[in-house]
């Protein structure tokens, strides 16, 4: 009989998002880092149970839309007032604006509280993505009382003044910030370029004890840290539509490789792989059916098959990719626990 499928609970926002691109614009699209993180969850064929309040104009045809993606909406709470509303312009040169339409306050306020958290009630993990960092602190109470494993992605506003909130959370956690946030934390290494400075970063993140770090670096990939070493994991090349939501869609993804494989280079190539998919459509959903999971899983055995030889010792590339499939299509011997260890 197959084995359960591991269920993975994303806690964070959703939100409307009015996107302005150079080729157009989308108003009150479905978005919000928990969307982008769920759906690098399905991805590889889990269901993620989105954990997050809405306000009382949320779409019933967004909602629709997402659970047909899917996600498990059977946690999400409308309660008064308006969704979280941006307006979100993307720029010819790839910067990024976001501006509130909403009340700023209304972020703490649709994210998960404490009674919300009874939803990690038989899950395998909790995703806390970015939000107001004494949200994120109940999340990460919520997941420790629990005795669950989860990760943190955290909020670049609330990193420089709350190193020492931060460094509690850190400890235990797969930790998953960009680059953007580890520079606002480490100044002092802002002359270094992309790839040395999260190595650095990296390396100094050992004092906060995560059980894994990944920073992740666009374009570039990411620098994947566990065990005392770094390995930049690449990023395949896409052509960029629409940056929104890439780096919560690699946390999504990053858990889902890293449930099926407990090796974090499995999970970064899988995180990178649906980033591509994200940055290279309009919007959460596009006008275009995904890729199919074969061609997923040759571009993360493509990824882990050109690292060098002495970050893959002991990676076995064809183990890894029979991992993925088994959970995103269990089988007869789906979640069997010699063949995640063959793996380690």
């Amino acid at each position: 009989m197959p084995g359960p499928t591991p269920r993975v609970v994303v806690a964070g926002n959703l939100s409307l998002d009015d996107t302005v691109n150079p080729g157009g614009t989308v108003p009150l699209a479905p978005g919000g880092d928990a969307l982008y993180a769920s759906l690098g969850v399905a991805a590889w064929g889990l269901s993620p149970t989105l954990l997050t309040l809405v306000g009382e104009d949320y779409p019933a045809e967004h909602r629709a839309r997402i659970e047909a993606s899917g996600v498990d909406l059977s946690r999400v709470r409308a309660v008064e007032g308006p969704t979280v509303h941006y307006q979100v312009t993307n720029f010819e040169d790839g910067s990024r604006e976001y501006r509130w339409i909403s009340p700023e306050a209304r972020l703490a306020a649709t994210s998960p509280e404490p009674g919300d958290y009874a939803a990690l009630d038989g899950a395998a993990w909790l995703h806390i993505a970015a939000m107001p960092i004494e949200c994120q602190e109940v999340g990460v109470r919520a997941a420790r009382e629990a005795g669950l494993g989860y990760s943190l992605d955290p909020h670049e506003e609330y990193v420089r003044g709350q190193e020492g909130r931060l460094e509690a959370m850190v400890e235990g956690a797969a930790f998953l910030p960009s680059e953007l946030e580890m520079r606002l934390l480490y100044p002092d290494l802002e002359a270094l370029g992309p790839v040395e400075f999260a190595f650095a970063a990296a390396e100094r993140l050992d004092a906060w004890h995560p059980s894994v770090v990944a920073i992740k670096l666009g374009s570039l990939g990411s620098a994947v840290r566990w065990g005392g070493r770094t390995v930049l994991v690449p990023a395949p090349f896409t052509p960029v539509v629409d940056s929104t939501g890439a780096g919560d869609a690699y946390c999504g993804g990053f858990v889902a490789g890293w449930l099926a494989t407990h090796d974090p280079r499995v999970g970064a190539a899988c995180g990178t792989v649906v980033a591509g998919e994200i940055v290279g459509r309009f919007g959460a959903f596009g006008s275009e059916p995904g890729l199919r999971l074969e061609d997923r899983l040759a571009r993360v055995a493509a990824l882990l098959g050109g690292l060098p030889a002495a970050a893959a010792t002991g990676l076995r590339v064809p183990v890894a990719i029979d991992r993925l499939r088994g959970q995103a299509e269990p089988g007869p011997d789906a979640g069997h626990p010699t063949r995640a260890a063959a793996f380690i």
